[in-house]
């Protein structure tokens, strides 16, 4: 096999991207998952934060668990509409006319108080 032909550099390279792109292909299939847990933890401690509780990405499920007492999804008018306030995308919210959006309303207890965020 002639490997300095124009023929055999095509076909190699052919066949090692097509290799690479099954990897990579799968790698991501295989990973959705633990991308999806990731940014669900990220946003539990995202909203942790915001009423002043820092913790570990780890440890957010718990407290989430312990803290947020309610989520409540709002209409533009204040009004309770159904729904999951941890669903609610923020970004494509506040994209809408304020007559279509829906907020997200978490109620959090801090020790004796309660706290509205």
């Amino acid at each position: 096999m002639n490997v300095n032909k124009n023929s055999y550099t095509i076909g190699f390279a052919s066949i090692m991207v097509v290799l690479v792109a099954a990897l990579l292909a799968s790698a991501s299939i295989f990973l959705s998952p633990f991308q999806d847990r990731n940014i669900e933890l990220e946003k539990k401690q995202n909203i942790l934060q915001s009423v002043g509780i820092e913790v570990e990405r780890n440890d957010s499920e718990i407290a989430y668990s312990k803290f947020i007492k309610e989520e409540i999804v709002l209409d533009y008018k204040g009004n309770v509409i159904e729904g999951s306030a941890f669903d609610v995308d923020l970004n494509v919210e506040l994209k809408k006319d304020i007559e279509n959006q829906n907020l997200p309303l978490y109620v959090s207890t801090l020790e004796d108080s309660s706290t509205v965020i």
